[in-house]
């Protein structure tokens, strides 16, 4: 049974950075076994719109998705600092509470780390100087 994924879209989320949904979609190897399927998020099922303009429809809504996925991937872009935003903290924190896999690109590791979900964590994300910006309870391990 293949492992669902739910990529997180806020408007002005970056589309190039859902650049890992195909790894996940058609396999890692090439004609190997598909693991995964991918699904999108939103706070609601109206559009999304991203930075590059396409308009994308969300799979679910913060209200009716799965609770049966394997990991949660904040994609980046210019809305993390949103009250938009806000409505995915508790989200993450009910995913971290339940041993789910989260990830984030860019400004979506940002988020993260504005909400302390980094702190003693190993992780990669934007550099240092820009986590701190974002993060008054970062603490760096």
């Amino acid at each position: 049974m293949k492992q669902k994924v739910l990529f997180v879209l806020l408007n002005g989320y970056a589309d190039w950075g859902a650049f890992l949904s195909t790894a996940l979609h058609v396999a890692v190897i090439p004609d190997g076994e598909i693991k995964y399927e991918v699904h999108t998020v939103a706070p609601t099922l109206d559009t999304v719109r991203p930075i590059g303009g396409f308009r994308t429809l969300p799979d679910y809504s913060f209200e009716n998705m799965p609770k049966d996925y394997a990991a949660l991937v904040l994609i980046g872009g210019n809305r993390w600092d949103s009250p938009e935003a806000e409505l995915v903290a508790p989200l993450v924190k009910e995913a971290l509470d339940k041993d789910k896999i989260v990830g984030a690109i860019c400004n979506g590791a940002s988020f993260l780390c504005s909400h302390g979900f980094l702190n003693h964590v190993k992780h990669t994300g934007n550099g240092i100087d820009q986590l701190k910006k974002w993060g008054v309870q970062f603490i760096l391990t």
